[in-house]
């Protein structure tokens, strides 16, 4: 039975992931059109946590991983070129892993609770 629950939940958030991405891009692309503030100078603020960020132990393989983990893309577009909808499949793969973990944690919380027979 849990995997059942399991195998359904992941389906559900598969086709519901990507819609739920595009609509929010649509809603922060009209509020960012709306503000049409730009800066580009960087905070004292950011300029302090720069200087407070730990330094690698090995720069070559932190950035690796950084860039593999900011790029990882589960919802690959049909246009190669199309640098929004990488974006857009960037960010449903983040929450699709996300909603994957917590239906993961009530779907375990939901079998241990569950009286034996």
């Amino acid at each position: 039975m849990s995997l059942n629950a399991f195998g359904g939940l992941v389906t559900a958030w598969e086709l519901i992931t990507p819609a739920i991405i595009i609509i929010w891009q649509r809603i922060k692309w009209k509020k960012q059109q709306s503000q049409q503030s730009t800066t580009t100078e960087k905070t004292c603020i950011e300029l302090e946590i720069i200087k407070m960020a730990p330094k690698p132990i090995h720069k070559a393989v932190t950035a690796h991983v950084h860039r593999t983990i900011h790029n990882f893309n589960l919802f690959s577009s049909d246009k190669q070129n199309d640098p929004e909808e990488e974006r857009i499949g960037i960010i449903a793969t983040r929450l699709y892993i996300f909603l994957i973990f917590v239906s993961l944690i009530i779907l375990g919380f939901y079998t241990s609770f569950l009286k034996h027979k």
